[in-house]
């Protein structure tokens, strides 16, 4: 019951800030001077914006956590969240299943800081620091789930 109610709450916010999120983000399409720099996985596509519906719905996502992060980085903080907790149901019986695969999260959160490179505005700094410090946590967590196992109840 106590699982299904922080998956209740975590739609619910997730869906808030994600629609927050892109409703920031369609800034976008006022500022047609910003869409070279800041329209990145349209042009990965290999598409050119000559229109504002050429614009990808993941570079609204991006558009906002550059230059208004606040709902973004609360949607990245619950989907960490929702990763955990579901890894946690999964594997809450296996130990080393468990530790393995939080392992290989950290592994890729601190990979995926490095890809995004340099910061280049605030919301992206703060991105930067949640994913390299998740990664980090994650990293230790077998030695934390070690130190703390008997008030976690995983056997």
């Amino acid at each position: 019951m106590y699982y299904i109610i922080q998956y209740c709450l975590l739609f619910i916010f997730l869906t808030f800030c994600g629609f927050i999120s892109f409703y920031e983000g369609s800034d976008i399409f006022i500022y047609s001077e910003s869409w070279k720099e800041s329209a990145f996985f349209t042009q990965l596509l290999g598409k050119e914006i000559t229109t504002p519906s050429d614009i990808s719905q993941l570079d609204l996502f991006i558009y906002s956590l550059k230059y208004k992060p606040i709902f973004p980085i609360c949607f990245i903080v619950l989907l960490i969240y929702l990763i955990t907790l579901t890894i946690f149901l999964i594997f809450r019986r296996n130990r080393k299943k468990l530790n393995g695969s939080l392992i290989l999260i950290g592994v890729f959160f601190i990979i995926t800081a490095f890809f995004i490179g340099k910061p280049y505005s605030l919301g992206i700094k703060i991105l930067l620091g949640i994913l390299i410090s998740c990664g980090i946590l994650y990293l230790s967590s077998p030695f934390l789930l070690k130190r703390i196992k008997s008030r976690l109840s995983l056997n």
